[in-house]
């Protein structure tokens, strides 16, 4: 009897044992962590605690209760060990250059950047990720994308296609792929950039869609244009037309493709750049255009009424004449390059506006120039008509603003009160700007 109870007791010892074991090995399960550059960002980083040599106690509370990381720059090859960080919402491991594989990533991450790497292949994206930037990796295939995401940044890729989109997502950035077709935008859509991709056609745009970048591809034509949309950039296309622009457009780049027209001007446009084109002509400009590019179009004769523009450049045009000087500020070539258009010298039928006589122009000088507390204004002969005098500084603001009258020869202004920069100075008429340059101010 004595016998039966000793091997019971030795049974139950030996039972007891492994019972305890098992407890101590699952708290404290162990997980070898294959690159030593991880291992030294965990050591460095407020995760020493949890590591013994290589190995990784997955049960860890610095681990499990870790919300950011920032892995960037750290050299590191294999993430293997982060899917242990399981409370995690916002990874970053960006251009490490060698970083070539991520494991599974925790369940509840929100945010991920691996920018600029060496991954080839990423890994399932878990389904609360909004935001995903990927760029610059030699990724050829994206995995299935959760309907949380919001934000997509894949550009500088090897991918021929992208995935089903969320019908949630805010902005797409996908250019310098090798991207063929896309798949359908989903109207929540506010920003797509597929610039420098291999696209001869560009699906249906959504409605709410503001700023549209499809340059440096093989388009041909584009779709219907959104009605709110502000930021066009369809340069170095192959287009031969525009579709009518929406009255909120601000920007328009549409050089080097094959137009010969474009389609009436928005009131809220700022600023055009038809450069390298065939356009034989311009829509009237509206009063909001102040940056105006549409050199290198041989078979553009004739320009509508210009009028109050920062910048302005013609240069290998067909133009002989203009149809009125406007308020340009910054021109190339120089605006009295050409004449104004009259009957004398319009020779491609251009508009002459009638009203508009052409003024005797007496040569000015500006001095001294730097200024300190005087400049003088001298003309080599009394002018005809009553001109302006406007001085602008570096903020675009007018800080001087003087009227001179018909037969004055000099006018004198103080300049003491103004700090020391350069300033732009322009002569005018109502019509026309007659004379731009530079003042410095040095007190």
């Amino acid at each position: 009897m004595g016998i039966k109870i000793q091997r019971r007791y030795a049974l139950a010892s030996k039972i007891l044992f492994f019972w305890l074991f098992s407890l101590t090995f699952s708290a404290r399960a162990q997980y070898t962590i294959p690159d030593s550059g991880f291992i030294n960002w965990l050591n460095t980083n407020g995760y020493s605690s949890c590591l013994t040599g290589n190995q990784l106690d997955t049960n860890c509370a610095a681990l499990l209760n870790a919300k950011y990381i920032n892995i960037s720059y750290k050299n590191v090859n294999n993430l293997n060990g982060i899917q242990f960080f399981k409370g995690l919402d916002s990874l970053r491991c960006n251009a490490d250059t060698v970083l070539q594989f991520i494991p599974s990533l925790p369940a509840h991450l929100k945010f991920f950047e691996c920018r600029n790497n060496s991954i080839t292949v990423l890994p399932p994206l878990p389904d609360s990720l909004t935001t995903l930037a990927c760029e610059s990796n030699p990724i050829a295939t994206l995995p299935p994308l959760p309907g949380t995401l919001k934000y997509l940044t894949c550009y500088n890729n090897l991918l021929h296609s992208l995935p089903t989109l969320p019908s949630g997502i805010l902005e797409l950035y996908c250019s310098g792929n090798q991207i063929d077709s896309l798949p359908p935008l989903p109207d929540s859509l506010t920003i797509f950039s597929c610039f420098s991709n291999n696209l001869k056609a560009l699906p249906a745009l959504p409605v709410g869609l503001l700023q549209l970048a499809c340059a440096n591809n093989p388009l041909h034509t584009l779709p219907t244009l959104p009605p709110l949309l502000r930021n066009l950039d369809c340069n170095n296309d192959s287009l031969t037309a525009l579709p009518s622009l929406p009255d909120s457009l601000s920007y328009l780049g549409c050089y080097h493709n094959q137009l010969t027209t474009i389609p009436a001007l928005p009131t809220a446009l700022t600023a055009l750049n038809c450069e390298y084109n065939k356009l034989i002509s311009l829509p009237d400009l509206p009063d909001s255009l102040n940056q105006l590019y549409c050199d290198n179009n041989p078979t553009l004769h004739c320009f509508p009424v210009l009028k109050t523009i920062w910048d302005f450049e013609f240069y290998n045009t067909g133009a002989s004449c203009l149809p009125n000087y406007g308020n340009v500020y910054i021109s190339n070539p120089s605006l009295t390059s050409l004449p104004i258009c009259d009957s004398s010298n319009n020779t491609h039928g251009c508009t002459i506006i009638s009203g508009i006589s052409e003024i005797e122009e007496a040569s000015v000088s500006l001095y001294p120039n730097p200024a300190n507390q005087l400049i003088n204004l001298v003309f080599t002969a009394p002018i005809n008509n009553a001109l302006e005098f406007e001085l602008i500084n570096n903020l675009g603001q007018t800080v001087l603003k003087q009227q001179l009258h018909q037969g004055q020869i000099t006018a004198h202004y103080p300049t003491g009160n103004l700090n020391n920069g350069i300033y732009l100075f322009i002569l005018k008429t109502n019509q026309r700007t007659l004379q731009t340059g530079k003042l410095i101010i040095m007190q």
